[in-house]
């Protein structure tokens, strides 16, 4: 599923559109309509491909390459991109009878090919940091959406790979780095499924957070935390022979009002502060005292529906270090495979 909205398709391919009719009527002195069908059909085709809706897993392997090989990779895939793109737009005018040459209308010219490159690589650009970055916090920091600082309810997932210090000592620390850096990339792609975002990665744990509603539409935060389990034990094979072992992990979730600001100077970066996070953090803890994989708050439980593909087991409430009040949580687990 593309992880644009409808809106952003939208205006990605009106700007498209308007650069081809610039391009065609000042540059190359044609047809503004022509030129605008032109840049439609082919940046449609490289917005389709970086946005997963074609190629998913030749663009996951390029997403794990180092910037320098992803970024020429992208270009020669986007020259055949162009091509193919200039193709299929000039067959269909020709069809129509917009243009008179069906040579002339599917072979790109040098200029034209140039252009739909500078363009081409300019997106590149622009999504490889957003992906360096993550989607929200690019778009937030590039609206400057929390120059100000706001108050927002939101959920937030903490997951943590156990075991991390006792590996290290068996396998030395580069190799733990590799086993580290797998996991992880496990993660983020369950994130990315369930429309999270990871903000930050700490030590060999990761903070996930979705805007409130979001995380509790289609239960999508806990449908996250089951799909990474999963994911780990589809592949237990791989980690075994990778790695010597599965990893294992604990999750807690936990949701509320935080305030998000935008802090920093030469590095910028979007933050929450508040109790929220704080607590999410303090249910973690709680999950390695209790001997459980992935706690949830009763306070965030209550909000959502109905869960076909889980059961719960409430644990009562518990005393956490630095709040006033004792805690509610219950047990998490997978009843059957997610849909």
């Amino acid at each position: 599923m593309s992880r644009f909205s409808l809106f952003g398709w939208l205006c990605a391919l009106a700007i498209a559109a308007a650069s081809g009719a610039l391009y065609s009527t000042f540059i190359f002195g044609g047809n503004a309509s022509i030129g605008a069908a032109y840049a439609v059909g082919i940046i449609g085709l490289v917005l389709a491909f970086e946005q997963d809706l074609i190629l998913v897993r030749f663009r996951l392997w390029l997403m794990r390459l180092p910037t320098a090989a992803y970024f020429l990779l992208t270009l020669l895939l986007n020259i055949v991109t162009i091509v193919i793109g200039t193709f299929v737009v000039g067959t269909l005018l020709w069809l129509f009878g917009f243009l008179d040459s069906w040579v002339g209308s599917v072979v790109p010219t040098g200029g034209i090919l140039i252009y739909a490159l500078i363009v081409s690589a300019l997106i590149v650009f622009v999504l490889r940091m957003r992906d360096l970055v993550g989607p929200e916090v690019f778009s937030s920091l590039l609206l400057s959406r929390y120059r100000r600082p706001q108050s927002e309810n939101r959920v937030f997932l903490l997951v943590d790979l156990m075991g991390s210090t006792s590996y290290a000592e068996r396998f030395g620390d580069l190799r733990t780095q590799q086993y580290l850096g797998e996991f992880l990339k496990t993660v983020a792609l369950s994130v990315r499924r369930f429309e999270g975002a990871v903000d930050d990665y700490i030590g060999d744990a990761a903070l996930i957070t979705w805007h409130f509603k979001k995380g509790i539409h289609r239960s999508a935060s806990i449908r996250c935390v089951l799909h990474i389990f999963e994911a780990i034990q589809a592949k237990e094979d791989f980690w075994i022979t990778e790695f010597g072992e599965v990893p294992r992990l604990r999750a807690a979730l936990h949701g509320g009002p935080v305030i998000v600001a935008e802090i920093g100077l030469d590095h910028r970066k979007i933050t929450y502060f508040g109790d929220t996070v704080n607590t999410t953090a303090r249910i973690e803890g709680l999950a390695r005292e209790l001997g459980k994989s992935f706690l949830i708050s009763d306070s965030l439980l209550s909000q959502f529906p109905p869960m076909e593909f889980a059961t719960t087991e409430p644990l009562g409430s518990y005393a956490v270090r630095g709040k006033g009040q004792s805690l509610s949580v219950t047990a998490v687990t997978a009843t059957q495979q997610l849909p």
